[in-house]
């Protein structure tokens, strides 16, 4: 059984608790993906600034880290490690880099390496989740901040 979601690093002890409980019965290993903080940061940034529904106007990528006092508590990684192997302990964590140019061919093939499971006759869509220009998110990111998207007919 594989369970992945990136939500999980926002689960509190109580939630990895719950997951040990209703898991007990196998012999559970815990993969964690580690991304440069620099680099997850302005990850979410460009998301926020893409999101309509990101709430209140985005700032600049400079303006949003000074409003969130240059961190972002997600991105603390001791914290965050320290969560999950107080429960699973950490012979049962295996932390990665999370680094697209070392994966070969890609991160799904890491993953379900690491689950021990073959990836010879695996079939992978071409990669569509690519990040646009910083220009275009910027335009994108002003374009969202004066149009009242809450005032608009979503049918329409």
């Amino acid at each position: 059984m594989i369970l992945s979601a990136e939500d999980f690093c926002f689960l509190d002890s109580e939630g990895i608790h719950r997951i040990r409980d209703y898991l007990y019965e196998f012999d559970i290993k815990i993969i964690i993906y580690l991304r440069r903080q620099d680099e997850a940061c302005l990850s979410l940034w460009v998301e926020c600034a893409k999101n309509y529904a990101a709430l209140p106007k985005v700032g600049s990528f400079h303006e949003w880290m000074k409003e969130h006092d240059y961190f972002i508590s997600r991105y603390d990684y001791l914290e965050l490690i320290a969560k999950w192997e107080a429960v699973f302990s950490q012979e049962n964590l295996i932390l990665r880099i999370f680094d697209p140019s070392e994966f070969s061919p890609s991160l799904f093939h890491d993953f379900l390496d690491l689950c021990g499971i073959r990836i010879d006759k695996i079939f992978l869509p071409k990669h569509t989740n690519i990040s646009p220009g910083v220009k275009t998110i910027e335009a994108i990111r002003l374009v969202k901040n004066h149009i009242g998207f809450s005032n608009l007919d979503e049918k329409k």
